[in-house]
């Protein structure tokens, strides 16, 4: 029967009136909940840790490019070196 009515056998067997029960399944509905909160706390404890490491590769990022990267200047890039190539070099297909 007490699968029919979708109710506890305790609730059948009982002489607790329905507000008693109700106050009895409210309790059970916060202890459910409980784990979820648990999720919610983890999961916003994910996002946090995710965000912290994108800012910190961003900031290593911008670290880096901000340093001059041994530039050279074309002027000293130029040499005033004749190339002599001795050989055959051939563009057929």
């Amino acid at each position: 029967m007490s699968e029919l009515y979708n109710v506890s056998v305790d609730y059948l067997l009982s002489d607790k009136t329905a507000e008693d029960m109700q106050k009895v399944s409210k309790t059970e509905d916060e202890a459910k909940e409980k784990p979820s909160n648990h999720l919610r706390v983890g999961l916003i404890a994910c996002v946090v840790v995710i965000l912290l490491i994108v800012v910190g590769v961003m900031l290593l990022h911008l670290h880096n490019t901000n340093k001059p990267q041994n530039e050279v200047p074309i002027s000293e890039m130029e040499t005033e070196e004749d190339v002599v190539f001795s050989g055959e070099f051939s563009v057929d297909w």
